[in-house]
């Protein structure tokens, strides 16, 4: 799917103008879907030439703080569409389209 979704963006006119390719680093864990032993996800980046940076596990949260907090917020977000209207937890798939939804309409908050 992410191989799929680089070809659609770097397909795209919109951003054929760029001084470099979209896509171009991933910085992530080193979970077992894009680990550095997965051979498939390796084939994958390198066809597309996608430098990878994996964050140290031990140091997660400070090299990765933007991203574990963008999760968090979505996770608060869920929770609360869920506690509005007592939905069952089955629900958790419709909340999070939503949450999306509504956060990508709200402007960030400032960290001034």
């Amino acid at each position: 799917m992410i191989a799929d979704w680089v070809k659609l963006l770097r397909n795209n006119p919109i951003f054929a103008d760029g001084a470099y390719p979209l896509v171009c680093m991933l910085r992530t864990d080193n979970d077992g879907a894009w680990s550095k032993e997965n051979e498939e996800w390796i084939d994958m980046i390198r066809e597309h030439n996608i430098n990878m940076y994996y964050v140290s596990p031990d140091r997660h949260a400070d090299e990765n703080g933007f991203a574990e907090r963008a999760c968090g917020i979505l996770e608060v977000v869920v929770k609360s569409l869920l506690a509005e209207r007592a939905l069952p937890p089955s629900w958790w798939q419709r909340c999070a389209v939503a949450a999306k939804f509504l956060l990508n309409r709200f402007p960030v908050t400032s960290d001034d």
